[in-house]
């Protein structure tokens, strides 16, 4: 009994032991065939890139200079940091997995039509990956690339959004409010100029504090929406001289910012809109080239930061009126 024991023992172990080895084969082989997703002769030098999603499109391509821009938005400059960037760099450490399923019932669940996604090198190769849904075990989205008839197991995870919109870099402009030297406003009842007496050092006397939060909302200059230049709204704006402002903003290593405001005549039905011109001492600077492609709303709060007359400044200069006492009750 003692050996028919051992020898059930010692025969259990082997197995243990087989399948074991068997499994980390298994992984091993798994591990070795990871391929990347996309081919680096493609991904190394990519000239544009093309986005269906919800019957949206988005284009972010490279110009002749080497920039990049979304061509459905007037070609304005792509967004680098947050949008172009992270996508690529989900690319680049996108893996192909391994085949998920070639079965058609399964793929036809994968959704695989809700966005596509279109890579072009420089060297005239393409791919185009059919984004599905992520795979049951949370690694990534199952991809299919266009022309091959099964699903691939991915890691890729990256952001995609196929409105333009989204795409856009949509800061004009970007400086330290301590770096503005001097602030020039010029409304249709007069112009004034305040400059810093040092650099670093808040603005002086009872406009101070106005110009100092005046200061840091023109050191970031974002819009929210780019608009064709013969847009209504615009063109309503431009017309309505009586809110036209222009603020110079003039910086320490010299250079010359000019901002232009003008504002639509709102209504309960259409509410005001802000838009924004802006021009740069630097010819070669691109800020001039943008107001050339379209014309730039802002967010309605910012409307609320810019005087819209002199007379409007300097009330915002006076101090906080105190509440005159309420009339007491004459006596019954």
């Amino acid at each position: 009994m003692r050996l028919r024991t051992l020898l059930i023992s010692t025969l259990g172990l082997g197995l243990v032991a087989l399948v074991a080895l068997n499994i980390k084969s298994q992984r091993e082989n798994v591990a070795t065939s990871k391929t990347s997703l996309v081919p680096s002769e493609i991904l190394n030098a990519p000239v544009r890139f093309t986005l269906k999603a919800h019957d949206k499109l988005a284009t972010i391509e490279k110009s002749s200079t080497g920039e990049w821009e979304v061509k459905e938005k007037y070609h304005l400059p792509a967004d680098l940091e947050s949008r172009l960037g992270p996508l690529v760099q989900s690319l680049q450490h996108a893996e192909n997995l391994g085949v998920l399923t070639q079965n058609p019932k399964r793929i036809e669940k994968l959704e695989l039509s809700n966005a596509v996604l279109t890579i072009d090198g420089q060297n005239g190769k393409s791919i185009t990956l059919n984004i599905g849904k992520e795979t049951d075990d949370g690694l990534g989205n199952a991809i299919q690339i266009t022309g091959e008839a099964f699903v691939l197991r991915t890691n890729f995870n990256g952001y995609i959004e196929a409105d333009p919109s989204a795409w856009v870099n949509s800061t004009v402009f970007t400086t330290k409010a301590e770096e503005i030297k001097s602030l020039t406003l010029k409304f249709k009842d007069g112009e004034e100029r305040f400059a810093r007496n040092e650099k670093t050092k808040p603005f002086t006397g009872k406009e101070g504090p106005l110009l100092e939060g005046l200061a840091k909302t023109l050191s970031v200059l974002r819009f929210s929406e780019a608009v064709d230049l013969n847009d209504a709204d615009a063109v309503a704006a431009q017309k309505n001289i009586s809110s036209h402002v222009e603020i110079k903003v003039e910086l320490y290593d010299g250079a010359i910012l000019t901002t232009r405001w003008a504002q639509t005549v709102g209504s309960e039905k259409n509410p005001t809109k802000l838009f924004l011109r802006v021009s740069h001492s630097d010819p070669a600077n691109r800020i001039n080239q943008l107001g050339t492609k379209a014309e730039f709303s802002c967010a309605p709060w910012l409307a609320e930061q810019i005087p819209t007359s002199l007379a409007d400044f300097n009330l915002r200069t006076l101090p906080t009126a105190t509440a005159a006492p309420t009339e007491p009750n004459s006596a019954k």
